[in-house]
């Protein structure tokens, strides 16, 4: 992707980061609750080597400690580096979402996860 040109360097990649075991968004459990944090850390530094920026356009984890542990490393990360990272988005909400996921935010409840973002808003 290095060879995409923009002379006025306006674009940034967009990355999506699940932080369960296959890093896919469908198991509620997460790796741990450093996961966050340790799987960024690489594309950061190429981001930083190469002058780059990225937005966190999708991750999820399950409402359970380790799980928000890990997302909240995981945002105070990217918030702490503004100058590589534009933001993020957290997936999914809304009604249309299928509520069989707990990685799901709908209007019928408050999960943890809701808690969190807000705290990072």
């Amino acid at each position: 992707m290095l060879g995409v040109v923009d002379s006025g360097n306006n674009y940034i990649y967009e990355v999506h980061q699940y932080l369960d075991s296959d890093h896919s968004g469908t198991h509620d459990t997460c790796i741990s609750s450093t996961v966050g944090v340790e799987s960024l850390q690489a594309f950061d530094g190429w981001l930083q080597q190469n002058n780059k920026q990225a937005f966190l356009g999708e991750f999820g984890g399950g409402p359970n400690q380790t799980c928000l542990s890990a997302m909240d490393g995981m945002l105070t990360f990217v918030e702490s580096n503004p100058s590589r990272w534009l933001g993020w988005a957290y997936w999914a909400g809304g009604p249309w979402w299928s509520t069989s996921s707990d990685l799901v935010i709908t209007d019928s409840q408050t999960p943890p996860q809701l808690t969190l973002l807000e705290s990072h808003l």
